[in-house]
């Protein structure tokens, strides 16, 4: 079975109307902890310039050890970091609701393999005109049997 290293979870995830921090794999470049200020609070540059990864994949001064390990045919999971007591943990700026994709790069981010689209309720649990999600924010994937081996 081939191994599918992956560099960072927000190279694979791309949210469509919600702006959002992933918990889980750690990102590129992400904080320990979770505090707010960090470049993973906003969203991307509505001209794309900083797709993907906040442009983190292509700074030299950025570690890009992958974060986790799968391997091709293993079902997985990304997780949104959602509200916290008071709305604060990961101040996830639902806005409605929106669609978002688990997708694969094996060349730094240039070309992309959508994995498995979530179509509506990502971020979920957000009911119309609300800014808040629900708390599980976890979403299940699978990596293909044919996925090559090798960092993504």
């Amino acid at each position: 079975m081939n191994l599918a290293k992956v560099l960072s979870l927000l190279s694979l995830i791309s949210l469509v109307t919600a702006h959002a921090r992933i918990r889980y794999p750690r990102p590129l470049a992400a904080p320990v902890e979770t505090p707010a200020g960090n470049h993973y609070n906003g969203p991307l540059r509505p001209d794309g310039s900083d797709f993907p990864c906040k442009g983190l994949h292509k700074r030299a001064d950025v570690d890009k050890t992958p974060s986790v390990t799968w391997k091709a045919g293993q079902q997985t999971y990304f997780e949104i970091l959602g509200h916290g007591p008071g709305g604060g943990e990961g101040n996830l700026a639902a806005h409605s609701g929106g669609s978002c994709q688990a997708s694969i790069s094996f060349d730094n981010g240039e070309t992309w393999k959508v994995l498995h689209s979530f179509q509506g309720g990502c971020p979920r649990d957000v009911q119309l005109g609300s800014n808040m999600a629900g708390k599980n924010q976890t979403f299940l994937f699978q990596i293909p049997e044919q996925t090559r081996a090798g960092n993504a």
